[in-house]
């Protein structure tokens, strides 16, 4: 009786740390935090070696309905295993835009909660940059930001896995509020001349 209790203690303490080598559940995309099953913790977000280059948008501004490649990328001698990214509404949280796959990507699109507003990994292997395609939303939805986590490395002497969760990106503005704030303030202007006449 005690072989068994023990055989089946080892079995759980053994699937509480392995990594999911197919991408993250969509139970992960509330919090962007690895599940439970990964075992350990966040690591601390200060001094991230991963980062998602937003160089893609003109001074950090989307234009509805274009499509951004964005890159999530290793500083060098690091590299990931495990990804899961979404854009989000800065005021109320709610996913936005969609991302689309193409033909031989590392990733695969995940429901979370909606169609292919989230990205995963397909494969546990080894990754240093992977280049994923984001379209924005076609009406002005105000400021967004991408939150992902990464899994760095698996079962880490036994401890479980090293992974950084709910990383944010600087905060994107519509290029549509831009010009929107720009003509108010041209209208406004134009106003206060003509009373000064």
């Amino acid at each position: 009786m005690m072989l068994y209790s023990v055989v089946a203690l080892l079995t759980v303490a053994v699937a509480s740390v392995h990594c999911n080598p197919t991408g993250a559940p969509s139970g992960a995309c509330a919090s962007i935090t690895p599940q439970p099953g990964h075992g350990g913790s966040s690591q601390d977000l200060n001094g991230v070696p991963f980062a998602l280059n937003l160089t893609a948008f003109a001074s950090n501004q989307y234009k509805g309905d274009q499509t951004y490649n964005l890159e999530l990328y290793s500083d060098p001698g690091e590299s990931y295993r495990g990804l899961l990214v979404q854009a989000r509404i800065v005021a109320d949280g709610s996913p936005v835009g969609v991302f689309s796959v193409p033909s031989g990507a590392e990733y695969k699109l995940s429901a979370c909660p909606l169609a292919n507003s989230a990205v995963t990994h397909i494969n546990n292997d080894l990754k240093q940059t992977v280049t994923l395609q984001w379209t924005a939303p076609a009406s002005d939805t105000g400021p967004i930001q991408f939150l992902y986590a990464i899994v760095v490395a698996n079962n880490v002497n036994g401890t479980g896995n090293i992974y950084y969760a709910t990383i944010v990106s600087d905060t994107l503005t519509s290029s549509a509020s831009a010009l929107t704030g720009f003509s108010m303030l041209g209208l406004l202007m134009a106003a206060l001349g003509l009373l000064l006449l």
